[in-house]
Formats: structure tokens, sequence, C-alpha cells
């Protein structure tokens, strides 16, 4: 009786489970254009250093590239500029400076910019691991990809919520 049921629940678990692969966003896909390197230094008040800790929380990012150009007839890149070129995200166990060495974009998208000097966009949240809801305040940033050349680095400071 027992082995039927452990049966009767692996069946049930492996038809709820979807067994075929995502597939690539369309700028994950084809070529991609290095972005170049540069960092990123993430700066957390005593108050929100205290509430993260005490939480056991991360710190998450994700960047965006995007810019001004033609767009692909059809497709919505809201809430990202006309022609949107690639996402790199990362997570932390604590706050501190990151160097971005590998983030890539589309080059497909990158040849249909009008302006090659594209847009980017960091979002910091909280991990999320104790919480469905972000716990920080103020952690964004944004610029031109000439900026970044520029070899400064990105501060962010994030107070709690």
């Amino acid at each position: 009786m027992r082995r039927l049921a452990s049966l009767i629940a692996a069946g049930l678990f492996s038809s709820g489970c979807d067994s075929s692969r995502p597939t690539a966003k369309a700028w994950e896909s084809g070529e991609q254009l290095a972005v170049p390197a540069f960092s990123i230094t993430i700066t957390l008040d005593d108050e929100a250093k205290t509430k993260l800790a005490n939480a056991g929380e991360t710190l998450k990012a994700a960047i965006y590239f995007d810019g001004d150009g033609t767009p692909v007839p059809g497709v919505k890149t809201a809430p990202h500029r006309e022609v949107f070129l690639g996402t790199y995200e990362f997570e932390l166990n604590e706050p501190g400076t990151i160097q971005i060495k590998d983030a890539t974009i589309s080059a497909e998208a990158y040849s249909r910019l009008s302006d090659k000097d594209y847009h980017y966009t960091i979002n910091v949240v909280s991990g999320r691991r104790s919480s469905e809801n972000n716990e920080l305040d103020g952690g964004y940033a944004q610029g031109r990809h000439s900026e970044l050349e520029a070899g400064k680095p990105i501060k962010i400071v994030c107070t709690p919520r």
C-alpha cells in the first residue's frame, strides 16, 4: 500500500511539472556585445543594515540596458525605451562593491539604436527571503553608456522602508 501511494504521489508531482526547457529571451539569443566593465557600490544606512541582517536578507539587483532607436514592429518594450538591449542580474549577501565584468547586450538591438550612448537603469531591492515585500528604499541609479566607460563607480545608497 505504501508503494502504491508513493507511485501515485510521484505521478501527480511529475504531471504537474513542466519538463520543457525555457527558451532564451530575444535579447539573450544571437550575437552579444560586451558592456564595458564597471563597478557598483551598494551602501545601506545603519538601520537598513540591522534590519536586513536580523532578517537574513540578501540584496538583489537588476541592471537594464535600453535606448532610443528603431523598435521592432509589434514588440512592446515598456517600461523600457524603444530598443531594449538586455538585463544583467546579481545577488549579494551583504552591501559592498561588485565588479560587473560579464554583462552583455544584444548586437541586433544595438544596431537599431539611433544614439549608441545607450542608457542603463539599476534597481536594488531586498532579496525577499523573509518577506515578499521589498524592504529597501533608494536602491536606484541610472545613466549612460559613456559614464560606464569613464570608469567611475556607481554609488547606490539604500534605506529601510
